[in-house]
């Protein structure tokens, strides 16, 4: 069961998760895991979006990502998320950090960008 409660500041629904286990290892019930998750997911679309147009990874994971964020904010609860997800919510959050973390560093070291020295002839090519 889920309670759903509104927080001003983002003007989302809030739903309170009211699980006793999530059945995996290392992984705890987070009370707050819509409104992290929000969060998580708003940042990684911002962050997403300091990247340039063409790149791939900005059109594949900014796609996957407002998708879920439209997920979480249109589920009247943390199970019908769950549902739509296919996943538990802590899951998503797990998932969502690294997601983060990972988008950050790249807007960091900019892979997009042309190499600095020319690549050995037959690096690119796999047998």
């Amino acid at each position: 069961m889920a309670f759903r409660v509104s927080l001003r500041r983002f003007q989302i629904p809030i739903l309170k998760n009211l699980k006793k286990t999530t059945n995996i290892t290392g992984v705890a019930v987070e009370p707050d895991a819509s409104k992290k998750l929000y969060v998580i997911y708003d940042r990684t679309l911002k962050t997403i979006n300091q990247y340039p147009e063409e790149s791939h990874y900005r059109k594949i994971m900014g796609a996957y990502t407002q998708e879920h964020l439209n997920m979480l904010t249109s589920a009247k609860s943390i199970e019908e998320f769950e549902e739509k997800s296919g996943r538990q919510i802590e899951e998503c959050l797990v998932s969502a950090r690294a997601e983060l973390k990972l988008c950050t560093n790249q807007l960091e070291y900019q892979p997009w960008e042309k190499l600095e020295n020319e690549a050995p002839a037959g690096q690119w090519k796999w047998p």
